[in-house]
């Protein structure tokens, strides 16, 4: 971007007013008066591609990452970039790349034009190129977009605080009393830092809420209120960070302080030795490999994704945990056990991950219990519910390793996709091999459905070339494959999803789509051989 020279009251006065703006849309309600705007830049320079995997691996950053991929250092874009840093710093991880001296990695990612920015999201989802122009207005607004889709935050009203206060899944809860018509994206980054939503419900309340203001005794805004459920007694306000040092940091620190007390307000759960009610006999099964009993339930029949281990044990085996609270409440569902009420923390005490109490009565009233601490023991009242299969059994992973026993002749339908597979990926791929089984059938074709960690397997993905991730390519006989069409959106490729890939293969069998020449000798030395994923 060309450095442009201008006078008072010109495009100097438009940067500055682009620039106030963005501080209050960052919602800076919480810094101090006496802070200096005078901030170090972070800006991370990745020099390796060992370090660019760890930049981009899940858990990296509390909230979404952005990289710059440039040529020079003195490049008037990377200048912006920082002032981007300085803006969003403790909300977003910011790093750069020198294509010079990284050139591989750059090819491999495809970018073909550059000084280039690059979006990595905080939640399992596509990178994507920023389109817009490289000034730190932009950049800086496409990061918030990013923050924003992964918010949690929930509007509190009179008609909507009782259920809100009641629901266990996130047992502590916090208010921010706003006169903001939107919750502040400093309130939406932590609503979903990934350390603190499985344990804290986030609200906004406006002003207008009188009953709601009333019921808290709050005056004045803003202000920050915090309490463990419907318990008042535990209510607290954030006082030091509102008119002091109130930066993003100080308020994360804080509420990680209360995470760590809301542990010991809930976690004081009776222990008995003795099982009772219908799993009295559960001694008898304590010391069974669980492995067993879940490949047990899983031989019953595919479409069973979930299993209730013996009571008393302490954990699902490595691979077939439930990992999120979601998906627990989920998991019982399928079971037909009864979810509520439920438990939310972390405690060393119990199974880790999903578990749950059929028969309530002395031991507690909670019947689903989801523990991320990471580790745990098992207790005679709570049974460790898991995954029937794991995911890599039920959509086999293309790798290096695998290729000579995966790909064969027929079609191979591969879904493209940077990490490990999720739970709603698996079962989106599951119920399309079902549905295309029958066509397949019919065309006497053999159908394989199978998924790639385009991160660990780069040169492949140059190969397909998709502008985007998730993707998925349909390879006929290894000698041609076909690429899902991924439709756009505001200038952007949005990721393929069910809808598309479907179309993908109705065209494959309707005999319209075209395919392209796939050089096998290109594809053969394209495969990693590394056994070990990047994560």
């Amino acid at each position: 971007m060309a450095q442009v020279s201008c006078g008072v009251g010109t495009c100097c006065g438009v940067r500055k007013a682009m620039r106030l703006a963005l501080w209050f849309l960052l919602g800076l309600w919480l810094r101090s008066e006496g802070e200096s705007d005078e901030r170090n830049s972070h800006v991370q320079a990745l020099t390796s591609a060992a370090g660019f995997e760890k930049f981009v691996e899940r858990g990296s950053c509390s909230g979404p990452r952005a990289l710059f991929f440039g040529t020079r250092e003195d490049d008037p874009s990377l200048v912006e970039f920082h002032a981007v840093a300085t803006e969003v710093q403790n909300i977003a991880c910011l790093g750069f790349v020198n294509c010079g001296d990284l050139h591989d990695l750059c090819v491999d990612l495809n970018l073909r034009r550059k000084p280039a920015v690059m979006f990595f999201p905080l939640e399992p989802g596509a990178a994507h190129l920023h389109l817009g122009t490289l000034d730190s207005s932009s950049v800086a607004t496409g990061l918030i977009g990013l923050i924003s889709a992964n918010s949690r935050v929930e509007l509190v009203t009179a008609d909507s605080v009782n259920a809100f206060l009641n629901d266990p899944r996130h047992p502590t809860k916090l208010l921010l009393f706003s006169s903001r018509k939107t919750p502040p994206v400093i309130l939406q980054s932590l609503s979903g830092d990934p350390e603190l939503w499985p344990h804290v419900s986030f609200g906004f309340v406006r002003p207008s809420e009188n009953g709601v203001m009333s019921m808290f005794g709050v005056k004045e805004v803003p202000l920050i209120v915090l309490q463990y459920g419907s318990n008042s007694d535990t209510r607290r306000t954030f006082d030091e960070g509102m008119h002091s040092a109130g930066t993003y940091a100080a308020l994360r620190r804080w509420l990680m302080q209360v995470v760590e007390d809301a542990q010991r307000h809930f976690n004081e759960l009776p222990f008995e030795e003795d099982p009772a009610g219908p799993w009295a006999d559960a001694d008898d099964s304590a010391q069974v490999d669980p492995t067993e009993s879940i490949w047990s339930t899983a031989q019953q029949g595919r479409g069973t994704a979930y299993t209730r281990l013996a009571y008393g044990e302490a954990s699902c085996p490595p691979g077939f945990e439930i990992l999120s609270v979601d998906e627990c409440v989920t998991a019982l569902s399928v079971l037909d056990i009864e979810a509520m009420p439920a438990w939310v923390s972390v405690y060393t005490g119990l199974p880790r991950f999903c578990s749950v109490r059929e028969n309530t009565g002395t031991n507690g009233k909670e019947r689903m219990h989801f523990n991320s601490a990471a580790s745990g023991q098992g207790r005679s009242d709570l049974a460790p519910v898991c995954k029937s299969q794991p995911d890599d059994l039920r959509v086999s992973e293309l790798s290096g390793q695998s290729a000579g026993n995966l790909l064969g002749q027929g079609l191979n339908v591969i879904y493209l996709r940077s990490g490990r597979l999720t739970e709603p990926e698996v079962q989106m791929l599951l119920s399309l091999e079902e549905r295309f089984a029958p066509y397949a059938a019919r065309a006497g074709l053999p159908l394989r459905w199978m998924w790639l960690d385009v991160r660990l397997e780069r040169k492949v993905k140059s190969l397909f070339d998709p502008p985007t991730f998730p993707s998925a390519v349909v390879t006929m006989d290894n000698t041609q494959f076909a690429l899902v069409t991924h439709e756009e959106r505001d200038d952007e490729y949005l990721p393929a999803g069910e809808a598309a890939i479907s179309q993908l293969l109705e065209n494959v069998f309707d005999g319209k789509q075209v395919f392209t020449i796939l050089a096998t000798k290109k594809l053969n030395a394209a495969w990693s051989s590394r056994g070990v994923r990047l994560e």
